[in-house]
């Protein structure tokens, strides 16, 4: 049976193969866990997820949403930074 752990692991390594399908249905499956003890991790290759698909705006509510939730996240903060400067502010 999977936990959080792998599903963070498995869902990085599915998006760094750019297998995004696989990678989504890992970040999914990770989220509902009741074992929540990687869901840092797993909102952060969400974030990732979103960015690959090129839904800069989706990306871009994921990475505020971690950010407020994990401020002295470093990665989580220049995610941020990139995809504020590339939301389409005309659909919002």
């Amino acid at each position: 049976e999977m936990n959080s752990f792998m599903y963070a692991q498995y869902a990085s390594i599915a998006l760094d193969e750019g297998d995004l399908e696989k990678a989504l249905q890992y970040i999914e499956s990770g989220k509902i866990l009741e074992d929540q003890s990687n869901i840092q991790e797993i909102l952060f290759d969400e974030i990732i997820y979103y960015e690959k698909m090129k839904d800069f705006n989706t990306a871009y509510e994921k990475a505020r949403e971690f950010v407020e939730a994990y401020p002295a996240d470093a990665g989580g903060k220049n995610e941020y930074d990139i995809l504020f400067t590339r939301q389409n502010i005309s659909e919002k």
